[in-house]
């Protein structure tokens, strides 16, 4: 005989709907997180196995004579590398060549001045087409080589130090020098990335971009006080030495260095606030011709004291501090 259903069974299914989903359970919910990742990483790898194949094709397609023709190479790049350059440095001197382009793309990324590299083969003739991305020099600075020589060397954004191929003494001269960096040379003969540059190297474009004239008078750039490349470091600084071709006649004092911090943030407020301010400078100025040249002839500009007057005011309290004999 067929049970019967009471008003209390009614009452209780009523509150779950019969199209509600059973609940997941943590460990279903771990193999679904598990199957997923799993085809995150399939999928990443498929990528790169697709682009060496490419690779591969260009390479070794049946298609090809696995020549390559001198005159129909193409060389583009950003910087100051030539296609000329290029021929000798990766071998093709010959007018028909056997170089392998794998060869030729792993000879290109050694060198530290290349930051991207491209290698395309033609589909009409035995050309390829190369396009590199160069590093762009922020600074320069004078490495020590083996033989105990120094040797001029381009330090980039991202801290790279590379020779400088194609670099004229113009370049150089135009680029501020890093001082106090010891980066060490590795097995490769290339230089250790120097920490930090990043920060260092916004500092240097902003004022490049907004005030080239004031940017000229930047001689050099110490990081003695930011050697770990911390910009959150209690006391992190970047002190930017004045080039004394562009500091004031001899009859008055003078700036001798410019203090920022080191955070981002930080300097970007003091450089546009006070320091590219005219009439910021202004006041600087007739603040330096009132002081004694016979007591302190130099003076060093901090714009990264915080304000110690007023312990309710946050804002950042720049001083002319005079560089005492020996400093």
């Amino acid at each position: 005989m067929a049970r019967k259903t009471s008003n209390d069974d009614k009452g209780w299914r009523t509150l779950v709907p019969s199209s509600a989903a059973a609940p997941t359970s943590t460990h279903s919910g771990k193999r679904r997180f598990w199957r997923w990742f799993k085809l995150a990483l399939l999928l990443a790898g498929g990528g790169a196995v697709v682009a060496l194949g490419a690779l591969a094709w260009q390479e070794l397609s049946p298609s090809r004579t696995g020549v390559i023709l001198r005159s129909a190479v193409r060389f583009d790049t950003n910087e100051q590398l030539t296609k000329e350059w290029f021929l000798e440095f990766s071998g093709l001197t010959a007018n028909i060549s056997r170089a392998s382009i794998f060869d030729i793309d792993e000879k290109l990324r050694s060198v530290g001045q290349i930051k991207k590299v491209r290698i395309n083969r033609h589909l009409t003739d035995d050309g390829i087409d190369v396009k590199v991305e160069e590093r762009t020099p922020v600074l320069r600075m004078d490495a020590r080589l083996p033989n105990g020589s120094i040797e001029v060397r381009a330090i980039a954004a991202d801290g790279v130090i590379y020779k400088g191929i194609n670099y004229g003494p113009l370049v150089f001269r135009n680029l501020p020098l890093l001082t106090d960096a010891r980066p060490v040379k590795q097995e490769n003969g290339r230089f250790q990335i120097v920490p930090g540059m990043d920060a260092v190297a916004r500092l240097l474009q902003l004022a490049r971009r907004n005030n080239p004239d004031l940017y000229q008078e930047w001689e050099s750039v110490s990081v003695r006080e930011f050697r770990n490349g911390d910009a959150g470091a209690p006391g992190a600084c970047i002190r930017i030495r004045m080039r004394e071709s562009r500091m004031p006649p001899v009859d008055r004092p003078r700036i001798r260095e410019v203090i920022f911090s080191a955070n981002a943030k930080d300097f970007e407020d003091e450089y546009l606030r006070f320091y590219a301010n005219t009439q910021v400078r202004a006041l600087v100025g007739t603040a330096l011709r009132k002081m004694d040249i016979a007591h302190f002839p130099l003076y060093d500009w901090y714009l990264c004291l915080e304000n110690k007057t007023d312990q309710k005011n946050p804002q950042k309290e720049p001083r002319l501090i005079p560089v005492r004999t020996g400093d």
